[in-house]
């Protein structure tokens, strides 16, 4: 049982771990691609940026393309948020 835990444990760790690195990765094309544009948003240079490996990146993304994509996603995320917390707050307004 104290195995199991332990290992649960470590587990959630390598998770959070992973997601803090992903999240990493991601900022920094973000920041690469709103000062410079899409062309410049290289593998080489967010590992250049953060002092890792190209390796390591492609360990969490198989491509540029899912790269992009997910800032892509993260991008209609917040869209989306906003776009709720505005019609919320027009409903708030058209109540009154």
């Amino acid at each position: 049982m104290e195995e199991e835990k332990s290992e649960s444990t470590l587990g959630d760790l390598r998770e959070r771990f992973r997601l803090q690195r992903s999240e990493e990765f991601l900022a920094t094309a973000l920041k690469i691609v709103t000062s410079e544009g899409v062309p410049a948003l290289t593998m080489q240079r967010i590992a250049d940026e953060l002092g890792c490996s190209v390796g390591l990146i492609y360990r969490y993304f198989p491509s540029k393309n899912a790269l992009l994509g997910e800032l892509q996603r993260g991008s209609l995320d917040v869209l989306h948020t906003s776009l709720q917390l505005t019609i919320a707050h027009l409903d708030e307004l058209l109540s009154e």
